[in-house]
């Protein structure tokens, strides 16, 4: 088979010194014969192929070059063929010793284990294993061990025999082949063996192929991410982290969403008999492990174990950091009871690791650890951009919701309700449009039933005037046709900003308000009503008025509105002390009524253009006589008041203009014939005809009074023809 010269390895003297030390002290027959079989029945009755990777991949690592395995079935023996640095002296020893690994630390750092007491796992396939070598071989046989020792049960391992002169060469573009002629029983091994080339590519980094009876497994290196590729095409992706003697691992789909593990094992790097229940997957060099690497070496509280297992806790974060923020949450492991003490241990320390050590993405910068997060409790990523200046610790979206919170409170992170979110807003500065955007997000909430109406009630409105009022009870939604609110200064009116008007602010208490209803509330009814002692006091008034006159142009008027402040040519005067410029009134008062310091005065010309006349007379300007309001005139107080304001300002020549005035309005029509005849007799007091009273003269019809009464000398009255109003 062109091998190196006959007995290369030096098998004939490790032979020896074998059954020397058999012959020497028969207890170690014994104890050699014991612990190859709980090898064989116990620790590593079904790690066959786990350790025959183990041993390719320590030979690749060992030449420095990615390695490449095949498993083939050939005349009824599992040959396990791999490239790497052959089998040596040291090798064959440490096979032969069952207690003892070929492995140099040192110089092998990344190795796991070199022809130890892994090989005796291929004792539960066979009892005539034989390795073949670019540089030799070596073969164990437990025939050959009977017929140099008699005894009932006798160890394979212990004692090398050189191969056979017809032993096949090592297949070519490979270095090394394990040959296992299969006992009755291990038919199956093959199938077995492909259920765990997966595990055994993640694990064994120097690995970089394994050949299965011609299917093909292929691990590649993508970034951060091992990709393992199944003889079909299909593949899997690995997301890994390396830390101090550790890896962690976890399955991740194309576009890099984790596949968070249920249950898994320790692996040290291979499988062991520790369970998990973390969402990925250690892998570690560090842990202390018995010699079978199934369980940990005493107590998983042991220093050496913390130390190892908080090591790999301290890694941890690094590898959630490395997945897109929106999927971290997926490694936090989830509270459960643990499935062993190195479960529990291990839990305690990842926890506490992550509550530390920044891992969430802050809604402002940087990274936060658990103990100092925040997260909104509503599921609104876009509410979380809106405040992530506001709220300290806030993290970032998409991390927000309900079950988000609930996951990551296992890490320290606590809740942020929308309560508290309010308060964090309430005093805070923002355009307009900034709150109507809060508004969009709560509302939405509230509508998936995340939020209670009640919960905002303390929500703050901003105000057209720039403040910014603590709840939407009472204030009011402005309608278009109200104009631009923000240069007013009326204590009370509590008017939102048109630009932060929102359905939310009308469900938690806002009213609609167009010029009507702002006209009637009490702000601007108090604001109407000291206008002209603000004037007076050199405040600026104009901007009240230009509002009220707006809105009553678009409204016909409202109670209350003759207090307003309007402009005359010298000054400021309540408009119900006021006349049009070209009033009808002018013509019969007395021109001492009219003036800066009289009763009445007349409004600014082009005040009186801007606002027109319908306007003004709806705010109390005058144009001609008015019915008081019902109960404005109270006879008992003050019998002499005339029944119609302004007819003690009449000029003593123009009562009969004036009498016209009376009959030609509707309303001052109604009072002159009302049936209580106060106007009749009042004018009848009162009002000059021919400098008299009308009561001292009789109308040209009554001739039944002549010698009583006088006939006026001249009775424009008289020919009046008054219309029958209503």
């Amino acid at each position: 088979m062109g091998r190196p010269p006959e007995d290369s390895l030096s098998t004939d003297e490790l032979r020896e010194a074998v059954l020397r030390s058999w012959r020497d002290s028969p207890t170690r027959f014994t104890e050699d014969t014991h612990a190859e079989r709980d090898l064989r029945v116990g620790a590593y009755r079904d790690r066959v192929f786990v350790e025959l990777a183990q041993n390719a991949a320590d030979a690749a690592a060992a030449l420095g070059e990615p390695g490449r395995l095949r498993v083939r079935v050939v005349d009824g023996e599992l040959r396990v063929a791999n490239t790497g640095a052959p089998l040596d002296q040291r090798g064959v020893a440490a096979l032969a010793s069952l207690r003892a690994s070929g492995k140099d630390p040192e110089s092998s750092p990344d190795t796991v284990g070199r022809f130890g007491v892994g090989f005796a796992a291929v004792l539960a396939v066979t009892s005539e294993p034989r390795i073949v070598s670019r540089t030799g071989g070596v073969a164990f046989s437990e025939a050959r061990t009977r017929e140099v020792w008699n005894a009932d049960e006798v160890p394979v391992l212990r004692l090398p025999w050189p191969l056979t002169d017809d032993e096949p060469a090592v297949p070519d573009g490979f270095d090394t082949e394990v040959r296992l002629p299969l006992r009755d029983g291990a038919s199956d091994v093959v199938e077995r063996i492909e259920t765990e080339v997966a595990d055994v590519l993640l694990v064994l980094p120097w690995l970089a192929e394994i050949e299965v009876e011609g299917r093909r497994w292929v691990r590649r290196t993508d970034g951060a991410e091992v990709v393992l590729t199944a003889p079909d095409g299909r593949h899997t992706r690995w997301l890994t982290h390396r830390g101090s003697g550790c890896v962690w691992a976890v399955p991740v789909t194309d576009d890099g969403r984790p596949l968070p593990l249920e249950e898994d094992v320790l692996h040290t790097p291979t499988p062991t008999d520790e369970r998990l229940s973390l969402p990925a997957r250690l892998l570690s060099t560090a842990v202390p492990m018995e010699p079978s690497r199934r369980r940990v070496l005493a107590s998983a509280d042991a220093p050496d174990v913390r130390r190892a297992l908080r090591a790999a806790a301290d890694a941890y974060p690094g590898l959630i950091r490395s997945l897109p923020a929106e999927h971290r949450l997926a490694l936090v492991p989830s509270p459960r009871f643990p499935v062993s003490d190195v479960d529990g241990l291990l839990r305690e320390l990842l926890t506490e690791r992550l509550a530390d050590e920044g891992w969430l993405p802050s809604a402002s910068s940087g990274l936060l650890p658990g103990r100092r997060a925040r997260i909104l409790d509503v599921a609104a990523p876009r509410l979380v951009e809106l405040v992530a200046d506001v709220v300290p610790g806030l993290v970032a979206a998409p991390l927000c919701g309900r079950e988000v919170v609930r996951t990551a409170t296992v890490t320290g992170a606590r809740g942020l309700g929308v309560a508290e979110l309010v308060d964090a807003v309430s005093g805070v500065g923002r355009p307009p449009e900034w709150w109507r955007e809060l508004y969009d997000e709560l509302l939405a909430a509230v509508d998936r039933a995340e939020v209670e109406l009640d919960e905002l009630g303390a929500m703050p409105v901003p105000l057209a005037d720039g403040r910014t009022l603590p709840g939407a009870r009472g204030v009011l939604l402005a309608e278009d046709t109200v104009g631009d609110l923000a240069a007013l200064d009326i204590p009370g009116l509590h008017v939102v900003h048109p630009r932060a008007v929102h359905p939310l602010l009308r469900r938690l208490g806002a009213t609609s308000a167009g010029p009507a209803e702002l006209l009637r509330t009490p702000a601007v009814t108090d604001a109407v009503a000291r206008s002209v002692e603000d004037a007076l006091a050199g405040l600026d008034v104009r901007p009240l008025v230009d509002a009220v006159l707006t809105w009553v142009s678009r409204t016909g008027g409202a109670p209350g509105l003759g207090a307003l402040a309007l402009p005359t040519e010298t000054g400021w005067r309540r408009a119900d002390e006021l006349l049009l410029p070209d009033a009808a009134l002018r013509e019969v008062l007395d021109p001492e009524a009219v003036g800066d310091d009289a009763p009445l005065d007349v409004v600014a010309a082009d005040t009186a253009r801007r606002w027109g006349r319908e306007t003004l007379l709806a705010c109390g300007v005058r144009d001609t006589f008015t019915a008081p309001d019902d109960g404005a005139v109270d006879t008992e107080v003050d019998p002499d008041l005339p029944p119609v304001p302004d007819l003690d300002l009449v000029a003593d020549d123009a009562w009969p203009h004036a009498v016209r005035l009376l009959a030609k309005q509707p309303d001052t029509w109604r009072v002159l014939t009302a049936r209580d005849r106060r106007l009749r007799d009042w004018l009848s007091a009162n009002a000059l005809l021919a400098g008299r009273a009308p009561r001292w003269w009789r109308l040209p019809s009554a001739t039944e009074l002549s010698g009583l009464f006088d006939r006026p000398p001249s009775c424009p009255v008289c020919s009046i023809r008054y219309p029958r109003w209503g």
